[in-house]
């Protein structure tokens, strides 16, 4: 073969080689570009999703509530994108499917809630919200008087909290709203670590006088703690957290032996705050939580003028309770609360500032309202609610 023949078939090679370059960077740049355009959507679509989820999870109202499908919703969410959400939107869903479960499936709910606390790639806030939520979930939910030894306090970052308290549930749900503070500083767990001192002072009125002021400077400092942050941040809030921070500084107030009118008017305040539209579940949870909280403070510390106000409370209640509402409609937590206090052996049960002393006094006072409370039966008020299958298991 002559020379310039070798030259053409060498310079063909070239050009093939090159062309094959060329068409693999091309092949390589759309496959890169259409996978790239493919995370895009899927994180694109995530996100759409995520915001529905948020949106329907932080705006039921009693009319369209249904925590079995918001919990269902969130589930999916997480399954379908995995990997896909920042690790603080990753655990703020997480966050919303552990209280969603609240009212169906509480040990679950609570173990993802856990869960959330104790992973450290998520935001401190975020982590100290979920024990927020754990509290509220105690605060609220008196169904199984096992639940916290069994279930809340057991498990790594969880089980040391109740030992180191010598099994005392409400100095270990003082040293969990403690963990919260650490994380992140809010106004809530400080309002409730304030609140447990005021309670021992409420409770041992003769203990010795070192050990009373050491209560006392110890809530004044987390009374002041939250009163910063709920000024700082009170704007942001929602209605149910504004609302929840002022009771438990009139409950504060109250179970310290502080000013009944001051004390008065938070409790106003707070259920004031309760119906800003649009008045969501939450809301309305809280709303007739902190009314019994404020009956029950009336009840012991005769007002002048207030009687009819008591009145008036006492009969929303027995309203509420006697009414046959669908379901899903149902406050079973509150009425698990009721009961709690109906049937306690002790005193101070569920809390210093609501117990069977004062459902006694609302017997008296409005006496329809203590003969619907004596009739009533958990196990048939959730019937056709989704507990009800938890209560059968």
């Amino acid at each position: 073969m002559n020379e310039p023949q070798t030259q053409i078939r060498q310079a063909t090679k070239k050009v093939v080689l090159i062309a094959l370059v060329v068409a693999l960077f091309f092949i390589g740049s759309g496959i890169y570009y259409y996978v790239r355009y493919q995370k895009e959507t899927i994180q694109q679509e995530a996100f759409v999703d995520y915001q529905g989820a948020v949106q329907r999870y932080t705006t039921p109202t009693q009319e369209n509530v249904d925590f079995y499908k918001a919990s269902k919703d969130l589930e999916e969410l997480l399954q379908q994108y995995p990997d896909t959400f920042s690790s603080r939107d990753e655990a703020f869903a997480k966050v919303m499917l552990g209280d969603s479960l609240g009212e169906i499936d509480r040990v679950r709910g609570t173990e993802i809630l856990k869960d959330v606390v104790r992973n450290p790639k998520y935001p401190d806030g975020t982590r100290s919200l979920a024990i927020n939520y754990i509290v509220n979930d105690y605060e609220l939910d008196f169904i199984d008087r096992n639940f916290v030894k069994e279930t809340l306090f057991v498990g790594e970052e969880f089980a040391h909290l109740l030992s180191d308290s010598g099994g005392d549930e409400d100095i270990a749900i003082r040293k969990l709203n403690e963990r919260s503070v650490a994380l992140s500083p809010n106004a809530i767990a400080n309002y409730r670590i304030a609140k447990w001192y005021a309670a021992e002072i409420y409770l041992n009125p003769g203990v010795p006088e070192s050990k009373r002021n050491e209560y006392f400077e110890k809530m004044n400092e987390h009374v002041a703690a939250g009163d910063q942050l709920l000024a700082q941040y009170e704007n942001t809030m929602t209605p149910q957290r504004r609302g929840l921070a002022y009771e438990l500084k009139a409950r504060i107030i109250h179970l310290s032996g502080g000013n009944i009118e001051e004390a008065e008017l938070l409790f106003q305040k707070a259920l004031k705050t309760y119906k800003e539209p649009p008045i969501t579940i939450f809301q309305r949870v809280y709303d007739m939580r902190s009314s019994f909280y404020y009956a029950a403070f009336l009840a012991r510390n005769p007002i002048p003028d207030r009687a009819e106000d008591l009145r008036n409370l006492l009969e929303g209640y027995q309203y509420y309770l006697s009414t046959s509402w669908e379901p899903r409609k149902r406050n079973v937590r509150m009425v698990s609360f009721l009961i709690a206090a109906r049937d306690a052996a002790d005193q101070n049960y569920p809390d210093a500032d609501f117990d069977k002393r004062d459902i006694e006094l609302f017997r008296k006072i409005y006496p329809d309202l203590g003969a619907v409370i004596d009739k009533l039966d958990f196990r048939e008020y959730v019937k056709g609610h989704p507990l009800e299958l938890k209560l059968k298991q």
